[in-house]
């Protein structure tokens, strides 16, 4: 079970939680995350799935490992990676399920705003100005030099 708890929070447990969220708050750990929700997988299939080098995947699982949030064996050569603190994806999913709704939004407010404009657009009044004669005005260069 969870402990809740006490507020005001203490200066360590404040300085823990920050540490945490600094581990988290890259996104190619994120992804590594993601990406090994429920599975277990290697560095390799990690640095094919995220689209990185082997050495970048391998700092960033570093980082994860040392702040205890996923863990590694080894099987022959290879390094097999999985989640070891399931509570990160509590974590993720408030975080996840709030920006989704912040982004839902905005995103209807774009389009509101997208569709204002386009009917402004549609039914805004062209001005064209004729002369006397009926033939469009011209600039008075264009005009000194039609003649």
């Amino acid at each position: 079970m969870t402990e809740v708890a006490r507020h005001p929070l203490p200066d360590e447990l404040l300085e823990l939680i920050a540490q945490r969220f600094r581990v988290l708050a890259h996104p190619t750990r994120l992804k590594l995350l993601d990406l090994l929700r429920g599975r277990e997988a290697s560095v390799q299939e990690l640095t094919e799935a995220v689209g990185s080098t082997q050495q970048n995947v391998s700092k960033h699982l570093g980082v994860l490992l040392q702040a205890g949030i996923v863990g590694r064996r080894k099987v022959g050569n290879y390094s097999q990676y999985w989640i070891a603190d399931d509570g990160v994806f509590a974590l993720c999913e408030d975080v996840c399920g709030s920006l989704a709704e912040q982004l839902n939004a905005v995103r209807e407010v774009v389009a509101g705003v997208d569709g204002l404009f386009r009917r402004s657009a549609v039914h805004a009044p062209v001005h064209t100005s004729l002369e006397p004669s009926g033939e469009r005005s011209r600039s008075p260069i264009a005009r000194s030099n039609a003649m």
